[in-house]
């Protein structure tokens, strides 16, 4: 078995950023990766055209 572990200054910066809100952009942004990583990449779908359909669902314009 290896002895791996985890530096405790970056356990620390992980705890502080699960504390910190998330943007609606980053939000929107995670939203549009979830859903290219679950098409398959013969389907033709382009990420403009995701971030078209989720701006309409999102009632926003962040995708003209």
């Amino acid at each position: 078995m290896t002895d791996l572990k985890t530096q405790q200054s970056l356990l620390a910066v992980l705890r502080e950023a699960g504390t910190r809100p998330v943007s609606a952009e980053d939000l929107h942004a995670q939203r549009v990766s979830f859903i290219m990583g679950s098409v398959k990449a013969e389907s033709g779908i382009t990420r403009e055209q995701v971030q078209r359909e989720l701006a309409k669902q999102e009632g926003s314009k962040k995708a003209s």
